[in-house]
Order: structure tokens, then C-alpha cells, then sequence
């Protein structure tokens, strides 16, 4: 029984530290889109843009994408808390918004004749577009990892009826205990 007991722990923690590993790879995202949030306003505000054009005219697209990628990574570190099909579900969404936005910038980048002066721009951009890609693939690949070993966060318990964590064992200690009589006090 000890022997399960010592699996059942070590399978666990790796579980703990591929949670970790996607808290890392969320972590990465949410700098890359603040990063690129940062060079498209540096570009379109920067260079080329005519004095009354509007900020989304010309890069819209990209804020949209990094703005949902930086609210879902956000929803991901705080969904670590709930079962592994939760980060899965965001990732999963993520992922295809940052494949769309890889292509479209990569696709766009091909019409632009060469030489033009916000070259690195566009390269800087379709490189962290596809990172992003790539991170955001790797989270779902670990979630379904933990799912398919039916990990579950400390906290959580083994489902919805003890969601409280471990407070219903906490409430059936007290119970026995008051039922006992008031002997030790110790909850």
C-alpha cells in the first residue's frame, strides 16, 4: 500500500511541475504580446502612419490578438486551480488565434516590398507571432498531458463535491469531535 501511496505522490508532483511548466510557457506569452503591443504602437504611431489615421486602422488585427492572448493567459494562470481541461479549453482557443495571426502577418509581410524602413518591425512581429504559436501549442499539449493522467491541483479535490478543497473533511472532523464530546478542543 505504501508503494502505491509513493507513486500516487511522485506522479503528482510531476503533474505539480507541468503545471509549472505551463505557468512558465503562459508567463512567455503574456511578454511577447505585450511586446508586440509594443512594437505595433511604436510602428503605426512611430512611422507610416498619416496624422489622422486611427491607431487600429492599420494594425487592429494584432492589437485584437494580443489582447484576447493576454487575457486568456491570465485566465489560464488563475485556471490552474480547476481540472487540466480548463487550461486545455484556453489554450486550445489561444492557440488557434495566434496560428491565424502568424499566417495572416506572415502572408501580409510577403506583399511589402523590401528595404522598407519598418522591416525589423514586421520580422520582430512574425517571430514573436509564431513563438507565441509555439507556446500556446505547448500548453495544450501539456494540459491534455495532465488530463490524459487525470491530474488534479492540490486544492481541488476529486471533484465537484468537495469543492471547497478540504474544507468537508475539515467539517466531518469537528462533527465527530462535537459528537465525541468537547475533549481536546483540537480541530
Amino acid at each position: 500500500m505504501a508503494h502505491v501511496d509513493a507513486a500516487a505522490a511522485a506522479a503528482h508532483q510531476r503533474g505539480n511541475r507541468i503545471a509549472e511548466v505551463i505557468v512558465f510557457f503562459a508567463l512567455v506569452v503574456l511578454a511577447f504580446a505585450i511586446a508586440i503591443l509594443i512594437i505595433l504602437t511604436d510602428y503605426v504611431v512611430g512611422t507610416g502612419a498619416s496624422p489622422g489615421e486611427p491607431l487600429s486602422t492599420r494594425a487592429g488585427y494584432g492589437f485584437a490578438v494580443c489582447i484576447i492572448s493576454f487575457l486568456t493567459s491570465i485566465i489560464m494562470l488563475f485556471a490552474l486551480c480547476r481540472p487540466p481541461v480548463a487550461i486545455g479549453g484556453m489554450a486550445a482557443f489561444s492557440t488557434i488565434w495566434w496560428l491565424a495571426y502568424a499566417i495572416t502577418v506572415s502572408v501580409y509581410n510577403n506583399a511589402v516590398p523590401n528595404g522598407t524602413p519598418e522591416g525589423h518591425y514586421r520580422s520582430t512581429v512574425i517571430g514573436l507571432s509564431w513563438a507565441c504559436f509555439a507556446c500556446e501549442l505547448a500548453i495544450f499539449a501539456l494540459a491534455a498531458h495532465l488530463y490524459r493522467v487525470a491530474w488534479q491541483p492540490e486544492e481541488l479535490g476529486s471533484g465537484p463535491v468537495s469543492e471547497y478543497g478540504r474544507y468537508a473533511e475539515f467539517k466531518a472532523r469537528a462533527e465527530a469531535q462535537a459528537e465525541g464530546g468537547a475533549g481536546s478542543g483540537a480541530v
